[in-house]
């Protein structure tokens, strides 16, 4: 797998530091399709716990999928070297328009099969411009939309899905909950392309990405009927996800580690670390900047990351939370990746400086029943300080091969230059 990423502005120094982190299993093919026939089947239910389960992610998915991704990219950009490839009107861009009854339409997605939408984002011209369309998902072929809704509510909180299933960030409209489907999904707006009306309003980015799922898999396909005795289930995931069900984390102290030494935690398995946590001074980034991670399990390391890059940090402190990562404003910098082991890991907290580092360092370490499913977490980093020339260029993220679960990655841009904000096309 490779990730691309586009520098637009010529002439420009740009440093480039990336992660991707992934879940790593060594299984066999027949280990891995074997549970699909008999697996419960996939409803908005099973998918907003598995949102909401930690341990999950670190566990060959039952029933295995697939993640593709639709999106507004320019379709002038078809392969490498070819003319277009790093064009960038990457919106209002359509598969094409459909007439529904003599309303207009224009088809953002459409997939055969067995699946589930997962995340919806829109970006809009401008917070005074929000997207008064309205997206209609076709399910299963039907000619009625199984869903029917202004995109500028149901990606902001304003529908039946609440913050943060559904919100905006960063002038970005979003939906995190799972709209499953058992035989396809079509999904429009009916709102005109900008190339059509070159009306500001009419500016239509968006990414969609969904699963797909192996025939044979059971899916119970989404319905608004459903919402009513989903509502518990519903607002359990959305606080989950807020942070309010986090179990609290030790907070280690600050230890000063010299060059070349650190801090190593050894556990035996089967087990699994739940979280990691690292206290840090916030306002003395040279004295954590130094430091890295590097974790074993069951053998040689497996990642192998500054902790300023897995954080987010290299760039200054900066207090944040996600589901995964949380940096508070006291310097305490929680991993909540569920990490599993079968024989024993190793979890080191290096100091890679000439000068003294400081940094404080604790797990929390709990059973695991390790099976043909567990995986091992894996982490890659890479920094690189480049030109970008005039023509624009293509700079590989990570590259990875086998079976695993990729579960994200952090691009941070330190640019040189004026007028470049660090965008680029993810091919």
């Amino acid at each position: 797998m490779k990730i691309f990423k586009w520098l637009m502005l010529a002439g420009v120094a740009v440093i480039l530091t990336s992660i991707g982190i992934l879940f790593v299993a060594r299984l066999g093919k027949a280990q891995a399709g074997e549970a699909a026939a008999g697996s419960a089947p996939v409803t908005v239910e099973s998918l907003l716990r598995e949102m909401t389960d930690r341990d999950a992610l670190a566990r060959w998915p039952e029933p295995a999928y697939r993640t593709a991704q639709a999106s507004s990219y320019d379709r002038r950009s078809t392969a490498p070297g070819a003319e277009g490839w790093f064009a960038n009107d990457d919106y209002s861009q359509f598969i094409r328009e459909e007439d529904h009854a003599g309303r207009r339409e224009w088809v953002m997605m459409e997939t055969d099969g067995p699946g589930a939408v997962t995340r919806f984002w829109m970006g809009m011209s401008t917070p005074k411009l929000p997207a008064t369309g309205v997206l209609r998902f076709y399910l299963d072929g039907a000619d009625r939309p199984a869903l029917e809704e202004r995109a500028d509510a149901l990606l902001s909180g304003r529908s039946f899905a609440p913050p943060p299933l559904a919100e905006v960030t960063a002038r970005g409209h979003n939906l995190y909950f799972p709209i499953p489907f058992a035989h396809g999904c079509k999904i429009t707006y009916d709102r005109p392309p900008y190339f059509e009306t070159k009306q500001p309003a009419d500016r239509t980015w968006y990414v969609i990405e969904y699963r797909r799922y192996e025939a044979g898999v059971a899916v119970r396909s989404f319905s608004r009927e459903q919402l009513a005795a989903l509502r518990p289930e519903i607002e359990r995931a959305a606080a989950a996800l807020s942070g309010a069900a986090d179990e609290p984390v030790a907070v280690p102290p600050v230890e000063f580690l010299h060059e070349g030494s650190g801090k190593r935690l050894d556990y035996a398995g089967p087990g699994a670390v739940r979280a990691l946590a690292l206290k840090v001074d916030p306002m003395k980034p040279e004295q954590w900047a130094p430091l890295k991670l590097v974790l074993h399990f069951d053998g040689p390391a497996t990642v192998d990351v500054p902790v300023a890059a897995l954080f987010g940090l290299s760039h200054g402190f900066r207090p944040f939370r996600d589901w995964y990562r949380e940096v508070r404003a006291d310097g305490t910098l929680i991993l909540r990746l569920v990490m599993p082991f079968e024989h024993d890991c190793h979890l080191c907290l290096l100091d890679t400086s000439r000068q003294h580092s400081a940094g404080g360092f604790a797990a929390v370490v709990g059973p695991w029943k390790w099976d043909a499913r567990s995986m091992r977490l894996h982490a890659l980093w890479r920094r690189q300080e480049l030109t970008t020339p005039a023509s624009g260029l293509d700079w590989t993220m990570a590259e990875m091969a086998g079976r695993g679960v990729y579960v994200g990655d952090a691009l941070e841009v330190e640019n040189c230059g004026r007028g470049w904000w660090g965008e680029g096309d993810e091919k």
